[in-house]
């Protein structure tokens, strides 16, 4: 482009944007749709003096239908994302289920969100529990270990087979739906930016939560009252998950090849055997994940008084070709 056009078309845009006493009169309304037009223009323009205006909106929005509700909240949550605003993570906590991923990004860069984030902790699933996860990661926060000894539940699996060459493996990987439609904003309404989770970093995606497993999020707007919207949910966590943040909290470069699923084989010879074998198996499993919760507590500051005490199922499974005397019944 000429520079002389690019100057041209800079100046324009420069002389129509509104001042900022203009959207803050606007945002002093009693109108949604002008509130929501002021604060799309706050947004757009980098108007960081409408934050306090807009965090006092968010905490006594309007009263409208609730079309309008979701789309007037909307617009001034991604206006405070634009913006870059620190808000007070107490502010976002109502907000969770109604615009779960604007909350979320506005979480990432809130402040006071320890509390909060722990506030929230045990009642999330999938990627809102990921990025939480990575939060207090990035927080070095001493309860997300306690938080994760005390929900992982390990599991040992025993093959007893006739000899140790029999192969067993085990399946895993992040489940994933997705749910499409068609939302709608109110007439006259600013344009709509739409905001999506996502575990991967595709086009246009924008770190959320960086960690053990990063969290991204993706913003499309667009202009017509009507627009695409999908909603995916994602499985998780596993307790391999658990153990995975464990092993990113911690030192030990030993600790690395331990998962929360560990899998055995054993040679069958008696009953009193494989029970002695079992128990010692156990024994270890149980080692393991106390050193890797020790390594994570030198790293972290945890509390000395932590228990760790890990559920532990134990499951054997008979792959002997004569199955004649029965396997001793085994559990936690």
């Amino acid at each position: 482009m000429d520079p002389a056009v690019l100057v041209a078309l800079v100046l324009t845009v420069a002389t129509h944007a509104p001042t900022a006493a203009t959207i803050a009169r606007q945002l002093d309304t009693q109108r949604a749709q002008t509130i929501a037009w002021a604060a799309y223009n706050a947004g757009a323009y980098h108007r960081v003096e409408a934050i306090p205006r807009l965090q006092q909106i968010l905490e006594s929005p309007l009263v409208t239908s609730p079309v309008e509700e979701r789309a007037f909240i909307g617009v001034v949550m991604d206006a405070l994302i634009q913006l870059n605003a620190r808000v007070p993570a107490q502010l976002l906590v109502p907000y969770v289920e109604k615009r779960p991923v604007h909350t979320f990004v506005l979480l990432a860069s809130a402040t006071n969100r320890e509390g909060v984030l722990l506030q929230l902790f045990p009642r999330l699933s999938g990627i809102q529990w990921f990025a939480v996860a990575n939060m207090l990661f990035e927080e070095r926060s001493p309860a997300l270990v306690e938080h994760l000894v005390r929900t992982v539940r390990l599991q040992l699996t025993v093959q007893v087979a006739d000899n140790e060459n029999v192969a067993f493996g085990i399946s895993g990987g992040v489940s994933v739906g997705i749910a499409c439609g068609i939302g709608q904003d109110p007439p006259a309404y600013p344009p709509h930016a739409e905001y999506r989770f996502g575990f991967g970093p595709q086009p246009g995606a924008i770190v959320l939560a960086p960690g053990p497993r990063p969290v991204y999020y993706s913003r499309t707007v667009t202009t017509s009252f009507q627009y695409p919207v999908s909603e995916a949910s994602f499985e998780g966590p596993t307790d391999d998950d658990r153990v995975e943040y464990l092993r990113a909290m911690s030192r030990g470069t030993g600790m690395s090849s331990f998962r929360a699923h560990s899998v055995e084989t054993v040679t069958w010879s008696t009953a009193d055997a494989l029970s002695q074998r079992v128990r010692e198996l156990r024994s270890q499993v149980e080692g393991r994940f106390r050193s890797l919760v020790d390594s994570a507590r030198q790293f972290r500051s945890i509390p000395s008084d932590l228990v760790v005490q890990p559920s532990i199922e134990v499951q054997v499974v008979d792959r002997r070709s004569d199955k004649t005397v029965p396997l001793p019944k085994f559990g936690r």
